[in-house]
């Protein structure tokens, strides 16, 4: 069974593997989670028992959709973290999507650098897979580009080997980043020719009935500022989520495609496993070391 209960539930039993650093059985899953509660022998039987086995059903589904960066083992009936303290991809987005519920005293501080940081993260794991790609949204100088907007455009659109013309009068002083956190292309341009596809996505760290919005919204307004290139008719739209979509149902799932590529957690891992992840600034490494910190005081029980 896939429920947001059950994504929500194999999150934590994720975060608690992390924090006991040993193999969590069935029973000391149940002990954790469902204290006082009788868990069951056979996990057919409904109860807690049942919940627990289908969070270790997602979590081996996980495992498989991140190709070999999923620090974790996990078996029916038990999970132990492999978690070293080095930079993880699946730990980032894990963590930072955990801060929501609260626990360490400074994870207001923590969100907001999560926020900013988890566009450099998704942009990391896009070049990969072999993408040129860029963050555009502010603040732009820590990621090597130019302030204003109009020559950090310029800027992309060189190191993509000049994609497209800029069209100065369609930007308006009040333009931040046309409605796109980052844009990539397949490969930097060969031989001048124009009309590579390419893509701009959305980063959602909120909550997930606004995610959809996410997608659509301003979704032709990167490309309304080109004379050539960046069109829509070789544009795709994407959003990223560092949450785990698997909960959604098929309906609910195919909705959110209409819009454009959605990229979640497990989507994420997987593009970064590709290749070695390159070009993170030093500050979301820097980042990472609080947020594994953070780790043992996120309230990850308290939702059970």
């Amino acid at each position: 069974m896939q429920s947001p209960r059950i994504s929500l539930l194999c999150d934590s039993i994720e975060l608690a593997a992390l924090n006991h650093q040993s193999n969590l059985s069935l029973d000391d899953l149940g002990k954790i989670f469902y204290p006082g509660a009788d868990i069951l022998d056979s996990p057919e039987e409904p109860g807690t028992a049942a919940e627990l086995v289908d969070a270790l059903d997602l979590a081996k589904e996980r495992s498989i959709s991140c190709n070999g960066l999923y620090p974790f083992t996990v078996t029916d009936r038990a999970i132990k973290s492999t978690a070293t303290g080095n930079f993880n991809v699946y730990l980032f987005l894990l963590l930072g999507a955990s801060l929501k519920i609260g626990g360490p005293q400074n994870f207001k501080t923590l969100q907001q650098d999560f926020r900013r940081y988890f566009e450099d993260l998704v942009c990391g794991a896009i070049r990969s897979a072999g993408f040129a790609a860029e963050v555009i949204s502010i603040p732009r100088e820590f990621r090597n580009l130019p302030k204003s907007l109009v020559p950090a455009l310029e800027e992309v659109n060189s190191r993509f080997g000049n994609v497209g013309v800029l069209d100065h009068e369609q930007i308006t002083s009040d333009d931040n980043d046309l409605a796109a956190d980052i844009v990539c292309v397949p490969s930097p341009q060969i031989f001048g020719r124009k009309s590579w596809p390419s893509i701009q996505i959305q980063c959602a760290t909120g909550s997930l009935p606004s995610f959809q919005s996410k997608v659509q919204k301003g979704s032709e307004t990167f490309g309304s500022v080109w004379k050539e290139g960046f069109t829509k008719s070789v544009s795709i739209r994407a959003a990223a989520a560092p949450d785990e979509l698997l909960r959604l149902g098929d309906v609910y799932w195919n909705r959110l495609c209409l819009g454009g590529w959605i990229l979640d957690r497990t989507r994420i891992v997987y593009l970064a496993s590709r290749g070695q992840i390159e070009g993170l600034p030093k500050e979301v490494t820097d980042f990472w070391k609080d947020l594994w910190v953070s780790r043992a005081s996120i309230n990850w029980i308290s939702t059970f």
